[in-house]
């Protein structure tokens, strides 16, 4: 795996702080809202990774024994389905007392 690092700095002319992200073939500074945001991404990134996991592993059990272009079939209309979740999150759901 590629060496990345994460340092801080402090812009001293504009007094901004700033976060630093190095990988081998170069690097990125950041705003800290920016990081921040590319910190949540990774985490949801690692979620969905997790969830295409366990649906392909489940659906390719011995119980199901699904074939591959039908399990990618369901794992493909799941991410469209989660990508679109994720741009336009469902309203709240209205609670009657």
């Amino acid at each position: 795996m590629p060496a990345i690092s994460v340092t801080t700095l402090y812009g001293h002319d504009n007094r901004i702080p700033l976060v630093q992200i190095e990988v081998p073939n170069g690097k990125a500074q950041l705003t800290v809202e920016e990081a921040e945001d590319l910190a949540r991404n990774i985490v949801h990134g690692c979620e969905a990774s997790l969830t295409d996991a366990f649906l392909i592993e489940f659906f390719q059990r011995a119980e199901w024994r699904l074939e591959d272009h039908i399990v990618w079939g369901i794992i493909r209309e799941f991410r469209e389905w989660r990508e679109a979740r994720i741009a336009k999150p469902p309203q709240e759901e209205a609670h009657i007392t």
